[in-house]
């Protein structure tokens, strides 16, 4: 592999672990509302 392509994959992998993380923030401050509402809509009792 050559070091652009090097590059070129270490960034796709940065840019998904920002958006993981960044998914797990938005989760974390959504959760006070939406997870309860979404155990809410799933939970049969």
């Amino acid at each position: 592999m050559r070091s652009g392509q090097v590059r070129r994959v270490l960034g796709i992998i940065l840019v998904f672990l920002l958006m993981a993380i960044a998914g797990l923030a938005l989760g974390r401050i959504l959760a006070g509302e939406g997870y309860t509402s979404v155990y809410e809509l799933f939970s049969p009792i």
